[in-house]
């Protein structure tokens, strides 16, 4: 990000994707950013898949509208973690596992992020 765009404006990018990443979750959510332009989300106290894909819908819907660079707008493609607490986790490492998982694998276009999991063993 910060080679196309320089620091500055690198910045201002992920600032805003995690403005917009938290605007779509709930005050008891956590939204962590990783490293790079790398976040994840990890929702606590929620069962219903339905609630979970419309979460995760809502979180790609504001990262798919263009981003304001200075006199640029851009748009960046956006890859989805999610891990929900205690169903995938119960402590914060296995839940950041989890989230990167879901993160590397919606990457590779298996959408299994969308899925915001995978099974425990």
């Amino acid at each position: 990000m910060n080679d196309n765009f320089g620091h500055k404006m690198g910045d201002l990018l992920l600032k805003e994707a995690a403005r917009r990443i938290s605007s779509r979750v709930r005050s008891t959510d956590t939204v962590a950013r990783m490293g790079g332009d790398e976040f994840i989300v990890i929702l606590s106290q929620i069962e219903d898949e339905e609630n979970i894909a419309l979460i995760a819908t809502h979180i790609r819907e504001e990262l798919a509208l263009p981003f304001s660079l200075g006199e640029e707008i851009r748009d960046i493609p956006a890859s989805l973690g999610i891990a929900v607490y205690p169903r995938d986790a119960s402590d914060l490492d296995g839940l950041i596992r989890m989230a990167d998982d879901a993160m590397y694998a919606d990457k590779k276009g298996s959408h299994h992020g969308l899925s915001l999991r995978r099974e425990m063993n």
